[in-house]
């Protein structure tokens, strides 16, 4: 009995020891700002939608990406369209702001310039011919933008049309695909950038 009580006395220090609560818990780093991944963002009108990420950058330096859980906008929603990490052109041209938030505290903003489609250059307009009737026959273009830029993709947002004397088969941004369909003195075709909105831009094409 005198063995047992002092087996009991000499292990209780070590029972409590091992049944106390010595486990730590890392702490949850603070959010210290929220950033766009472009600073200073740039779209042709004929872009297609285009992805940016949100980044969350922590107190203790760590970064991760926090595009879904971010909201984005812009004060101007007639010249940009504004998606969860998504941007698209819908003016041809034009200045906004694209703006962030997180959970109301943590903001953060970007300016965005919509660069403007000038003009049309109708690359192989002289194999087009008026006097073929019947036969699909395909006509590109490319861009001409502000200061001069002429070597970019046309991606999106031209939409095709052509009087009553032709058939539009296919098309996309940078072509279109047509047949003539009886004896005419001259065929007329029209690209339209941002179709059927108060943004409506026309260039026009006559052979």
């Amino acid at each position: 009995m005198q063995l047992s009580t002092k087996l009991s006395s000499f292990l209780l220090p070590f029972l409590l020891i091992s049944c106390g609560d010595n486990t730590t818990t890392s702490p949850i780093p603070d959010i210290s700002s929220i950033d766009i991944n472009d600073l200073n963002i740039s779209l042709y009108s004929t872009d297609a939608s285009k992805s940016y990420k949100a980044i969350v950058t922590y107190t203790d330096g760590t970064t991760t990406d926090g595009t879904k859980d971010i909201t984005w906008s812009t004060p101007d929603t007639n010249l940009l369209y504004t998606g969860i990490g998504t941007l698209a052109p819908l003016k041809n041209g034009g200045d906004t702001t694209l703006k962030i938030v997180y959970a109301s505290q943590f903001s953060n903003s970007s300016p965005v310039h919509i660069k403007s489609l000038q003009s049309l250059t109708y690359v192989n307009a002289t194999d087009i011919n008026i006097s073929d009737i019947g036969n699909p026959q395909t006509l590109t273009i490319k861009g001409n933008f502000e200061n001069n830029e002429t070597n970019v993709s046309l991606m999106s947002n031209i939409t095709w049309s052509g009087d009553e004397n032709i058939t539009i088969s296919e098309q996309n941004a940078s072509s279109v695909t047509f047949t003539i369909d009886k004896n005419v003195s001259s065929i007329f075709l029209k690209a339209s950038l941002f179709l059927n909105t108060s943004n409506q831009v026309d260039f026009n094409k006559t052979f």
